[in-house]
């Protein structure tokens, strides 16, 4: 009507910004390690291989460095309302079960090889110990359950998925001879999690987020050759965190 001042309706123009660290753990559906050391004679798969992880925290939490455990990071970006988009990075431990039984089959020596073998120290020690290393890039929807996001007992569930690669770092010993240690990029990675966050206080929140990862690994470096595997994990984390309005409002 004529006269009549219209409401103005208080909105925030800007994004928000969060970044967060925690601890996880994994564990690892068994999969194919395959090994080929060409000089040697040697190209065989070993058959349902069991994986474990070293948690670290779970004992002793403070006699660790920040980075000594299993940790993961994100840093993300709301470029909508309640979607962003993610960096998200798990340091994850993935060791192979020593004095497990597993299949051999491929050539050994020269020599075609198919039977059972025991993974002593002797034949094998593997480990991505400085991690097996996820890197993924996540789009992220929020779903609000209680209160609006960033106020303090806000609530809400967050679905991430994404692809990425992996970094490892290679730690093995095949038939008692040790590979050079190192970091090498290696292959891609999927991932898909479901989280909830908590705001404690304002802008500080925890988030405990569930996360299934596939990833594939090439070219692992081992005595004289080369190791190739998938890994299937699930990880568990909780983290800390903080997030921040950027813009004005009106």
């Amino acid at each position: 009507m004529p006269g009549t001042t219209p409401a103005v309706t208080s909105q925030n123009e800007g994004h928000e910004l969060y970044i967060s660290w925690g601890y996880n753990s994994e564990s690892y559906r068994p999969v194919e390690l395959h090994m080929a050391q060409p000089s040697l004679g040697n190209d065989f798969t070993l058959h349902a291989v069991d994986y474990h992880d070293s948690e670290g925290w779970t004992t002793g939490l403070l006699s660790h460095s920040l980075t000594g455990p299993q940790y993961n990071f994100q840093v993300g970006y709301y470029f909508k309302k309640n979607t962003a988009f993610e960096v998200n990075f798990v340091h994850a431990k993935a060791i192979v079960t020593q004095d497990q039984t597993v299949h051999m089959t491929g050539t050994l020596a020269g020599q075609p090889v198919d039977q059972n073998v025991v993974l002593t120290e002797g034949v094998l020690i593997y480990k991505l110990n400085n991690g097996a290393n996820f890197a993924l890039f996540n789009v992220v929807q929020r779903f609000r359950l209680l209160r609006q996001p960033g106020q303090t007992g806000s609530v809400s569930v967050l679905g991430k998925a994404g692809m990425g690669f992996v970094v490892p770092h290679t730690e093995n010993t095949v038939f008692g001879v040790p590979n050079d240690e190192g970091f090498q990029f290696s292959g891609p990675d999927l991932g898909i999690e479901f989280a909830v966050r908590l705001h404690l206080f304002r802008a500080i929140y925890t988030e405990f987020c569930e996360k299934g990862v596939y990833a594939r690994y090439r070219g692992v470096n081992i005595n004289q050759g080369h190791a190739e595997q998938e890994l299937w994990a699930h990880v568990t984390a909780l983290s800390f965190g903080a997030s921040f309005r950027i813009g004005k409002k009106k």
